[in-house]
């Protein structure tokens, strides 16, 4: 209903709609825990100094959660960090998802919210995080802005998969303001070759101080505005990128374009995994206040430096849901490991999703399809197919927990693609791996 009344609104008044739920996440995210948790963040701590906030979150664990209650761990200070950690066994998405309620708190919360994910692999998962985690995880967002020279109310443009404009308009503004926030939202369904021109007219007019954006987003825009010689006048201090997987050439093309640094920013709805890129470093500093990561070979052994592996992560400040030893499903190379430990510093790169780019008839360019999914229910997994110009199939394999509503999954994926395509739902027992286990989530077979 909230979305319905958005979109039959004058452009002023989504505007201030806008701004209102801004003022809301602004409440939401700038609390007093936000503010104490801040300052207590040092990115360089050590295992020795965060040893004590460690066994205290993960004695918490076994005593208010079902799950890790039933494995009779027990938690000895005496003990060192690694040997307590590895009494815990890893944990597969599957796991959770089959039984979420297995990972709550007995320690319930009033302010306990559920978010909605459609993970790595196009398989939707409900997380629950509090209020206080959920300011935790900004604080540690915030420090990474502070790290590139901003801070967390610095003017910003911000791409990402909210459906601002319908998918079928065709001329600006594509974009809406958020006073609360100091924030210019921008479409990332409509940019082209006939728009280019108006993102960058109107970024240059608002004059931020950096962007947020999919990596999928920018890049399009970079690579759209080059090539027909639009000018940059933009003075960005940093283009902040995250959520998918950022390549060598997109860095290089955004960077050549906007004439500033890219910092790369790796989280999860989970809250249980966090690495980012600093001025300091172009590898992935891991903070360890905020989460213990192993990265595994096939066998459930640490790779070496240089090595690729399997990220098994445990989150350190999500209370509501805690996740010990998770597998998320993406992988990474180490760079360095903490001294005379098997957890990971710092990481050379993350290699997590890489999804086709899909085309609509507008001649729109469309990355990043994971919100259509966030909040659905009787999916297991899905894979979007794009055959031609006008037909989209989706294969879906059916979970057992709740009903799958086709008309409703078409509808969401024309609002983003338009109305010209049509839409095939297939379902299926299995969606096929690659060798690491792994599929892409969103195909073209347009080239």
């Amino acid at each position: 209903m909230r979305h319905f009344i958005y979109e039959k609104c004058p452009v002023w008044l989504q505007n201030l709609l806008v701004s209102i739920y801004g003022i809301k996440i602004k409440r939401e995210r700038f609390g007093i825990e936000y503010r104490q948790h801040y300052k207590t963040i040092n990115i360089d701590a050590s295992l020795e100094d965060a040893k004590k906030p460690i066994f205290s979150f993960l004695g918490d664990a076994v005593k208010n959660v079902p799950f890790y209650r039933s494995l009779g761990i027990s938690i000895r200070p005496s003990e060192d960090i690694e040997s307590t950690v590895l009494k815990f066994p890893i944990i597969k998405k599957p796991v959770l998802k089959s039984n979420p309620a297995n990972f709550l708190s007995d320690c319930g919360s009033s302010s306990a919210r559920v978010i909605n994910t459609s993970g790595t692999t196009g398989s939707p998962l409900r997380v629950t995080v509090s209020t206080e985690s959920l300011q935790r995880n900004y604080s540690f967002f915030h420090k990474f802005l502070a790290e590139a020279g901003l801070s967390e109310f610095s003017r910003s443009a911000t791409f990402a998969g909210r459906m601002l404009v319908p998918s079928e308009q065709k001329k600006p503004p594509f974009w809406r303001f958020n006073k609360a926030m100091n924030t210019l939202l921008l479409s990332s369904y409509h940019i082209s070759k006939n728009t280019a021109k108006d993102y960058i007219d109107t970024l240059t007019k608002f004059d931020p101080h950096y962007i947020d954006s999919y990596p999928s987003a920018v890049f399009e825009l970079a690579r759209v505005a080059e090539s027909q010689n639009i000018r940059c006048n933009l003075k960005l201090k940093a283009i902040i990128t995250s959520s998918e997987t950022l390549d060598r050439h997109q860095r290089n093309v955004i960077e050549q374009y906007f004439g500033c640094p890219v910092y790369d920013y790796y989280g999860s709805a989970e809250q249980s995994v966090l690495a980012f890129q600093t001025p300091a470093s172009a590898s992935y500093v891991v903070p360890l206040q905020y989460c213990l990561v192993e990265v595994l070979d096939a066998d459930n052994h640490p790779v070496d430096v240089g090595e690729k592996g399997r990220i098994v992560c445990t989150g350190l400040i999500n209370n509501m849901m805690p996740l010990i030893r998770y597998d998320i499903g993406d992988e990474a190379i180490v760079a360095e490991f903490h001294e005379n430990s098997r957890f990971v510093k710092s990481f050379n790169s993350i290699v997590g999703r890489t999804d086709d780019v899909l085309f609509t008839a507008e001649g729109y360019r469309v990355g990043r399809l994971d919100p259509v999914f966030k909040g659905f229910e009787g999916i297991s997994e899905c894979q979007i197919i794009q055959h031609s110009i006008d037909r989209v199939e989706v294969k879906v394999v059916e979970s057992s927990k709740g009903q799958l509503d086709e008309l409703k999954l078409t509808k969401a994926l024309a609002s983003r693609l338009g109305e010209s395509i049509s839409f095939e739902v297939s379902r299926v027992d299995q969606i096929p791996r690659d060798s690491a286990g792994k599929f892409r989530s969103v195909i073209s077979n347009i080239r």
